[in-house]
C-alpha cells in the first residue's frame, strides 16, 4: 500500500507506477501494488490524473489530503501504508517536523518514507526562480528563512525528532558534490515505544567528528551505555526538539561564544537554554579568560526561570593546563553520571564546577 503527498502532475506518481509494474497489457496491468493512494491539498489535478494513468486504475484512489493538519480527522487510517512517497513536496510546508509527524502516524512500523528534496541553500537560482512564489516563504524554521532547502544532516535530525529513524539512505541526482542540488531520502517509520531520549553533543563544527565528539560519544554510549547520542551543530539548535534531551555543549571549550553573538547564536543558543531536559556547559578556564564564565550568570537567571521545570543545569570550567581527551571525556563522564544517572537528591549536587588536575571542584559554602 503506497501513499504519494502533493502528487500534483503525477510526475512521480508516473515513475513509481512504471517502476512497480511487472508487465503491461492494454487496460489491464499487472502490478506488486495492492493500492496507490493519489493524492493532493486540493482534488484539482484529479480528473487529468484518472485520464493519465486510467491503465492503473484498479490500484488507483484519489483523495485529498492535508500533510499540515491531523491526518486522522482527513479520514485515514493510521499505521496503514507501507510507502509514503512525496516528491518536492515537504518543503512547501510550514513545519517540516509537523508535517513528517503526520506521515509517520500513517506508515505501518518498518514502513518507509521516501523523500524527493532539494538540500543546497547555497544555490542562489532556486531562490530567484521558485523565490517569486508565495509558498517558497512558508518555512517558519529558523534555518529555513531564506530557503526552505535544508541539507541531510538537517533531515536527518528532524526525520528522527518526528519518530523516523533519520536518513538511512541518501542518493545525490550526482556525484560531483559542487553540483550536486537534490536527494533522494529514505526513512523508516520507528515502533513509538522505541523512542528514547536523545543526549545531545551540542559542536561548533559541522561534522561534528572532532577527536573530543567521538571520544565522548563513544564513551557515553559504550561505558556509561546511553543510547541516542548524536551531534547537533550550535546554530542548528533551534529547529531540534530538546524538550527530552540532556545536552553536552562544548561550543565554548575553546572561544567565549558568548561574549561576541549575532542574532542568530542568540536565538540557538536561547532555544538551548530555555527548552533542553538537562545540561552541561563545558568552557574553557575562567581564570584566565573571564568571558567564559558569563555562562554562570546565565544559567542561574534561566534556573530561577524555570524553576517549575526542575531542570538540571551545569557548567563546567575546564582548567589549564587541559587534560588530554581521554581524560577530559572520562570527567566529563563522570560528572554526567552523577547529575543525570545517580540518585542523589538535588541538595547533594551542584550546578558550577570546576575541573583541574582530574579532579572537581565547586563553589558549596
Amino acid at each position: 500500500r503506497i501513499l504519494e503527498v502533493g502528487a500534483g502532475t503525477g510526475s512521480s506518481t508516473a515513475a513509481m507506477l512504471d517502476g512497480l509494474s511487472q508487465s503491461s497489457d492494454g487496460e489491464k496491468m499487472t502490478s506488486r501494488i495492492e493500492t496507490y493512494t493519489f493524492t493532493d491539498v486540493s482534488s484539482g489535478f484529479f480528473e487529468k490524473a484518472q485520464e493519465k494513468f486510467k491503465a492503473h486504475k484498479n490500484i488507483l484512489e484519489y483523495r485529498t489530503l492535508n500533510v499540515e493538519k491531523d491526518v486522522s480527522g482527513q479520514g485515514f487510517d493510521l499505521q496503514s501504508y507501507d510507502f509514503i512517497v512525496a516528491g518536492n513536496v515537504i518543503h512547501a510546508t510550514a513545519d517540516i517536523k509537523k508535517s513528517l509527524t503526520n506521515l509517520q502516524r500513517l506508515l505501518k512500523p518498518g514502513g518507509k518514507l521516501i523523500l524527493h528534496e532539494g538540500i543546497r541553500q547555497d544555490y542562489l537560482w532556486s531562490g530567484i526562480s521558485f523565490g517569486q512564489l508565495p509558498g517558497w516563504w512558508l518555512g517558519v524554521e529558523p534555518i529555513r528563512q531564506w530557503n526552505p532547502w535544508i541539507t541531510p544532516a538537517q533531515w536527518d535530525v528532524i526525520l528522527k525528532e518526528a519518530g523516523f529513524s533519520g536518513v538511512d539512505l541518501n542518493l545525490p541526482d550526482r556525484q560531483d558534490p559542487n553540483l550536486h542540488t537534490q536527494s533522494l531520502l529514505i526513512g523508516t517509520a520507528v515502533e513509538p515505544s522505541s523512542a528514547q531520549p536523545q543526549t545531545v553533543i551540542v559542536t561548533t563544527t559541522q561534522s561534528g567528528d572532532s577527536e573530543l565528539i567521538t571520544a565522548l560519544k563513544s564513551h557515553l554510549e559504550l561505558t556509561l551505555k546511553i543510547p541516542n547520542v548524536s551531534a547537533v551543530h550550535y546554530l542548528d539548535l533551534a529547529n531540534t526538539d530538546l524538550s527530552k534531551s540532556v545536552c553536552i555543549s562544548v561550543m565554548e571549550l575553546e572561544r567565549p561564544v558568548l561574549s561576541d553573538l549575532a542574532l542568530t547564536e542568540y536565538n540557538n543558543i536561547q532555544h538551548l537554554l530555555v527548552t533542553c531536559a538537562g545540561i552541561i556547559w563545558i568552557t574553557g578556564d575562567i581564570l584566565t579568560n573571564p568571558s567564559f564564565n558569563m555562562i554562570t550568570g546565565l544559567t542561574r537567571t534561566v534556573r530561577w526561570e524555570r524553576d517549575i521545570d526542575e531542570v538540571n543545569l551545569v557548567t563546567l570550567s575546564v582548567c589549564e593546563p587541559r587534560p588530554d581527551v581521554n581524560d577530559l571525556v572520562s570527567s566529563i563522564g563522570r560528572l554526567y553520571s552523577q547529575q543525570f544517572i545517580s540518585t542523589l537528591t538535588a541538595d547533594k549536587i551542584n550546578g558550577e564546577y570546576m575541573l583541574r588536575s582530574a579532579s572537581f571542584f565547586s563553589a558549596h559554602v
